[in-house]
């Protein structure tokens, strides 16, 4: 017996609520008597037999107008069924090649972004997000360099770091910086944690409740 997700939100989807009850029933009944691939074998005197109603085919294709595909006078699609089951198509999967099999035969194309995920379409998203992450994420924002070393306090000097990774056009060796905090990670330990009171400046400031500042050599330069 096949097994399969079934949609426990159907209740309070508007189009499942406004069914007569009897084509509740059948939704029901189609999604699951459907194959794998979505793709149901008409057969009204058989659920007529089996829901105990009677379903006259203009009928249920003016009701599900919409959510199901007429492919043939014996074959409906059900197109949101591949989405719901599977999310994105895989040709690399055994089960999926054979839900693209059944679904290049009888001729439905679900396009990409319905269900459809090629490994041709995954090279290219591949290359798309690895760009982004360049363009979009690299470089950093000096403000982020600085909070992030500040949190780490692992004594990297955030404007050292910036205008070093700056000055190489954000490459480590020949190839663009993918991620920036991994390459901040990289520069810890080569000198003196940062001071978290005096941000390394050695100094403190304190208001003298004039309305000037009281400078005053910080801890950790006293030796």
């Amino acid at each position: 017996m096949a097994k399969r997700f079934t949609d426990s939100d159907k209740w309070d989807d508007p189009f499942f609520a406004d069914l007569p009850n009897k084509y509740k029933l059948f939704w029901i009944y189609l999604l699951d008597k459907c194959d794998h691939a979505g793709i149901y074998k008409v057969n009204l005197r058989l659920a007529n037999f089996i829901l105990g109603e009677i379903y006259i085919l203009q009928e249920v294709k003016q009701v599900l107008n919409g959510r199901i595909q007429e492919l043939s006078p014996e074959k409906w699609f059900i197109p949101k069924f591949i989405s719901f089951q599977y999310g994105e198509l895989d040709d690399e999967s055994r089960v999926h090649k054979s839900i693209l099999k059944i679904l290049k035969k009888e001729r439905v194309s679900i396009g990409c972004g319905k269900g459809m995920h090629t490994s041709k379409d995954k090279d290219k998203d591949k290359d798309k997000d690895n760009k982004e992450v360049v363009k979009g994420k690299i470089p950093p924002a000096i403000e982020d360099v600085i909070t992030y070393c500040q949190e780490r306090n692992k004594g990297v000097d955030p404007h050292k770091w910036f205008n070093h990774y700056e000055a190489k056009g954000w490459l480590i060796g020949k190839n663009p910086m993918k991620n920036w905090k991994a390459a901040v990670h990289t520069w810890e330990g080569q000198s003196a944690p940062v001071c978290s009171i005096c941000n390394g400046t050695g100094l403190t400031e304190t208001p003298n409740g004039y309305g000037g500042i009281i400078r005053k050599t910080c801890k950790c330069k006293i030796k």
